[in-house]
């Protein structure tokens, strides 16, 4: 009880600095309607005020909640869609497939064993976008009670939970590189975030920090710069639809404010 009045506390908080109901969501642990209603508790208001400072110092309230809103020069929200996110990296990966999908002409169920789509059988590859060859796999896959070389030579399957318990964690370790490659992304726009976080997922964070003129750009916020620097690089030549795509994405960020205002007065 007192952990979940601490979260609410810390929630508003946020909310009341500047923070999206998502972002405080992301940071807390409470859904957002959670937050909702602790925006309506006065009790919690009045904490969240200082009226009762030593209650609040008991719970251990961090300190470094913002006092304003973190402005930015792009003036677009700053949200991380996580849904969206997850939407497009399985786009991306598996044509948004569920189960059942077409890699390099031959139909393949994810949840058994299928070659690379650029690497073929040298990246065994399951679930959406999952690589067999990295150096955790066999733990991951064995933490699920199946046999690591049997799901490795086609002979076991993952179930439909199993798929997407992968691709969480998969998602929220592309999410973690992302933050760690660019210092500014909290500050990004979300589709900006979107994009790296998809990049991110795809050739993760090594290979993403060669990527530094494109890493300047953004710190930037210059999304010109870096949709130029997406498009004259080897990735852009090796995943085609995948590059095209989110290079369209960065080039139309500067474009996004105006139409988020029509769609909004409309």
């Amino acid at each position: 009880m007192k952990e979940t009045l601490r979260n609410a506390i810390l929630a508003v908080s946020l909310v009341i600095g500047g923070y999206s109901l998502f972002d405080a969501s992301q940071r807390t642990g409470l859904t957002p309607e959670q937050i909702h209603n602790a925006l309506n508790n006065e009790r919690i208001l009045e904490l969240v005020k200082g009226e009762e400072q030593q209650e609040m110092t008991s719970l251990n309230v961090p300190s470094d909640i913002p006092d304003k809103p973190q402005m930015t020069p792009h003036g677009l929200p700053t949200s991380l869609n996580l849904s969206e996110i997850e939407n497009l990296i399985r786009l991306h990966e598996v044509s948004g497939a569920k189960r059942f999908v077409t890699v390099n002409g031959k139909k393949v169920d994810i949840r058994t064993v299928y070659e690379d789509p650029i690497h073929g059988w040298k990246v065994p590859t399951i679930g959406i976008g999952y690589n067999l060859n990295r150096s955790e796999a066999k733990s991951q896959i064995e933490s699920f009670g199946l046999d690591y070389g049997k799901v490795r030579n086609g002979t076991q399957s993952l179930t439909d939970q199993q798929v997407e318990i992968l691709y969480r964690n998969d998602v929220q370790n592309a999410i973690n590189d992302a933050k760690t490659f660019l210092p500014n992304f909290e500050q990004q726009p979300s589709t900006v975030k979107t994009i790296v976080v998809d990049m991110s997922f795809n050739m993760g964070l090594t290979k993403l920090s060669t990527f530094k003129n494109f890493k300047q750009a953004l710190i930037n916020f210059d999304f010109d710069k870096a949709s130029q620097e997406m498009r004259n690089s080897n990735w852009a030549k090796q995943t085609k639809d995948r590059a095209t795509r989110l290079i369209e994405m960065m080039k139309n960020v500067k474009n996004e404010k105006n139409t988020k205002e029509i769609i909004h007065t409309n």
